[in-house]
């Protein structure tokens, strides 16, 4: 049996959108591996070749996929934090330079008054 779990050590774990799960896997020539988990059970599945060769079509048209949307996701939701931080930064900035307008407007009403 292909047992290749001891490679996915060194990779990274990723997010499923949507889910409350994370996974780890990789693809070679000698079979799959995949590890998925809630972080109270883990769940794995390490097949090889021939094993692949009966589950080629749902590797190719919902594994895949599936992995590639998850991936393309975050990736997504990186860049959405990162537009949502620089447009927060930006409305700080025009709040503060609002407030110091205001400042010298009252500072200069005040000093009409004197």
């Amino acid at each position: 049996e292909f047992d290749n779990y001891s490679t996915l050590k060194d990779l990274d774990w990723i997010n499923i959108p949507g889910v409350n799960f994370i996974m780890k896997y990789k693809f070679s020539e000698e079979g799959y591996s995949i590890l998925v988990t809630n972080l109270k059970e883990i769940f794995g599945e390490s097949i090889n070749e021939d094993q692949v060769q009966q589950r080629f079509s749902l590797r190719t048209h919902i594994l895949v996929p599936t992995l590639c949307h998850a991936l393309l996701t975050y990736q997504e939701n990186i860049a959405l934090k990162k537009r949502l931080s620089q447009w927060e930064s930006k409305q700080n900035l025009e709040s503060v330079s609002k407030s110091i307008d205001i400042l010298l407007d009252y500072k200069m009403n005040l000093s009409a008054f004197n």
